[in-house]
Parts: structure tokens; sequence; C-alpha cells
């Protein structure tokens, strides 16, 4: 049996005026956030903790597991369409949206 979650990220559609706690399906908590794609077409969130990673196409309404990819702490888009995962004894593990 899978560990339950829990509201582990808060969302805003408001600039931040109000929040909203919400859940991804990765266990426990959520180290990094970052954006895919370009400012002002549809983007890609990607979500990863030690227990998982996710991606979403809607900010947070529907998420995507991508299994097997656990034990990252950090990530960054150095492209639009292209970014990296930190994580545990200098894993590093390209994605591409």
């Amino acid at each position: 049996m899978g560990a339950a979650l829990t509201d582990n990220f808060a969302r805003s559609e408001d600039g931040g005026q109000t929040w909203e706690l919400a859940n991804a399906p990765i266990p426990g908590a959520i180290f990094a956030v970052a954006y895919a794609g370009t400012p002002g077409h549809p983007r890609t969130v990607v979500a990863t903790g030690t227990r998982g990673t996710a991606w979403t196409p809607d900010e947070g309404d529907t998420w995507f597991l991508l299994e097997g990819v656990t034990g990252f702490w950090s990530l960054a888009f150095a492209r639009p369409d292209a970014g990296w995962l930190v994580g545990r004894q200098g894993r590093i593990l390209k994605i591409s949206f």
C-alpha cells in the first residue's frame, strides 16, 4: 500500500493574494517546482521531492507521475523544452517536454 497523499503544495490564481492547498501525486514534501515552456503559452509545471516527481499541464488540476523518478530535490529548465533534476549522490537526470 502506498503512502497517503496530503496537501503538499499551494497555488494562487490572483497573484498570491489568496492561496489554495492541493496535492500532487508525490508522497511527502515537494522540494522544487519549475515551469517548462515559454511565458504566454500553455506551460508545463514539474514538481519533485525525494519520494517522486510529477508534471501538470494545467497549473495543478491534473497531475502525471513520472514513474521511478525519485531521489531528487532540485530542478531547473534551461530551455523551454529541456530541464535537469538534481538529486542524491550527485545524480542528474535530463527531462524533456
